[in-house]
């Protein structure tokens, strides 16, 4: 099998997470040392460094280590962007003009501008490098399966299909319950198989999971202009009347708006998605009040062919009322298939009660009246099932 991306998996050596301790016995080597080798690995190090992740205290000791710097060239402009947490200070980037000479233990610091730093609105549970060491072990857990496991070793893209979504639907279990811990389990599977496809492809040479993200990542900055272009938006609805355009300019993208559409997608889903995509290049409803007398009209025509007895006409008519019920839901934001699988769920949880309640009073339900069962049906409403 030939590798068509190769390198390391093992993330660069960074101080992101350094403590002040660790940074003081590599500093006071630094002044101890003359190896000119020392200070350009320190440097080389430093430029590295997410300093948004450094303790106050660390990066003080980063500014007096760079003071001890010796070499026989100039450093260009060196950017240290931090904050002194301990004094209560929030800094913005700081630029430090190093001029060092030969012999001579020189640092001229210049703050020449001061801007409030932007935050994150949450804290990370991992720093990106942890994050990268796990995705590089699930690469190299993916690669011990397919060699060692026999299992693994005879999958092909048509046998992982039908698993692939079963943990998709799995996946939206677990999101409609709100269940983080299931989610996270869920993505996880999922995420199994989207490298487990990528090393398929892998040993064809065709493509590797770099590929895969590569792809990702440069269709995410060709559709989001206004982030990663001069494109200016002011709402979602603008970047949406937008989104369609730019997938038809894309190379290799959709012919047409709605061949973006998977064949294979539920129903449901499909007539949301078409509807959709419909909009999103104008064809829709000048006021989405205007959907219900369409709604009326199609009941009155699929009630019109079932007095008729004219099954398949029926057939086609109820087609089009479910239809529109469905371009209802979206005018009026509501995802129908959400909505229709909440009403399964509660529907499971009502009748569940109904047998349980009945097995309690030894008695079976084929054995009781609608009327029996619609009291108890009741009783379940009732106390919020």
């Amino acid at each position: 099998m030939i590798q068509k991306h190769t390198g390391t998996r093992e993330p660069h050596y960074r101080l992101d997470t350094l403590s002040h301790g660790k940074f003081v016995t590599m500093y006071l080597a630094g002044v101890a040392s003359s190896s000119v080798l020392f200070h350009f690995a320190g440097i080389h190090t430093l430029m590295c460094i997410n300093y948004q992740l450094l303790t106050g205290c660390t990066k003080l000791f980063i500014a007096l280590f760079l003071s001890t710097i010796q070499t026989y060239h100039k450093l260009y402009r060196l950017f240290l962007g931090f904050q002194i947490e301990s004094m209560g200070m929030r800094c913005g980037f700081f630029h430090l003009h190093c001029v060092l000479r030969c012999k001579v233990r020189l640092t001229k610091v210049l703050f020449l501008t001061l801007h409030p730093k932007k935050q994150l609105s949450y804290k990370m549970k991992h720093t990106r490098e942890e994050q990268m060491a796990a995705f590089g072990r699930l690469l190299d857990v993916m690669d011990e399966l397919r060699e060692k496991c026999p299992w693994d070793k005879k999958q092909t893209y048509e046998s992982l299909r039908p698993n692939t979504i079963e943990e998709v639907y799995e996946l939206s279990d677990a999101l409609l319950q709100k269940d983080e811990l299931n989610i996270c389990k869920e993505l996880g599977d999922v995420l199994l198989h989207v490298v487990f496809y990528a090393k398929i492809g892998s040993e064809t040479n065709k493509y590797d999971i770099k590929d895969v993200c590569d792809k990702l990542c440069d269709k995410l900055i060709f559709r989001h202009p206004h982030v990663f272009g001069d494109l200016k938006v002011n709402s979602t609805d603008e970047v949406l009347q937008t989104w369609e355009q730019i997938k038809l300019k894309e190379k290799e993208g959709n012919t047409s708006v709605l061949s973006g559409v998977p064949a294979s997608l539920p129903t449901l889903i499909k007539s949301y998605r078409i509807q959709d995509k419909a909009r999103n290049v104008g064809f829709d409803w000048e006021e989405r009040e205007q959907v219900w007398t369409k709604v009326k009209e199609e009941i009155q025509e699929f009630e019109a062919e079932v007095a008729h007895m004219d099954r398949i006409k029926a057939e086609a008519e109820f087609g089009d009322l479910l239809f529109s019920l469905i371009n209802a839901a979206r005018l009026y934001k509501i995802n129908p298939d959400s909505a229709l699988e909440l009403t399964n769920q509660k529907f499971i949880r009502r009748f569940n009660y109904l047998e349980e309640h009945t097995i309690k009073q030894g008695r079976n339900l084929t054995e009781m009246t609608l009327e029996e069962m619609d009291k108890i049906w009741d009783t379940a409403k009732s106390e919020g099932l």
